[in-house]
């Protein structure tokens, strides 16, 4: 990734010269086949994409990109947690029914105890809990 952060820049100005004003930008899209330049809108209303390029501008033969020599990360995905699938599932009543196969089969970890979900075990009794007066 170092290498590849070498041979961009952060550009202030799009490819005709206007100020790129970045809080504003609403759509943004990256392309394979122009890997250094962002395609964005500032409303999703506007017709045509404008094009920052972020390639370095230098003397001398052009850099070859590095995007598709990047390796896949998580070749298989990643497994969501099991409070995260639990959630997901309590949440298919406002899905439509179509999609549900694909929410019950996303991949997830079996375990119970893992993550955030063990919290949830001092909020269920908060009345039986310590009360201030007792710490």
């Amino acid at each position: 990734m170092k290498e590849k952060c070498r041979d961009v820049v952060n550009r202030k100005k799009n490819e005709i010269g206007e100020k790129v004003d970045w809080l504003e930008i609403r759509w943004m899209r990256f392309r394979k086949d122009r890997a250094n330049q962002m395609f964005y809108k500032y409303s999703v209303d506007d017709n045509e994409f404008m094009v920052v390029n972020f390639s370095k501008k230098g003397r001398g033969r052009p850099q070859q990109t590095l995007i598709n020599k990047l390796q896949c990360l998580y070749p298989e995905g990643r497994a969501i947690s099991a409070a995260k699938y639990k959630d997901v599932t309590n949440l298919l009543k406002y899905v439509p029914p179509v999609f549900h196969d694909f929410y019950r089969q996303l991949p997830h970890e079996r375990r119970q105890n893992s993550g955030p979900e063990g919290a949830d075990d001092i909020f269920e009794g908060d009345s039986e809990g310590i009360s201030d007066s007792e710490l």
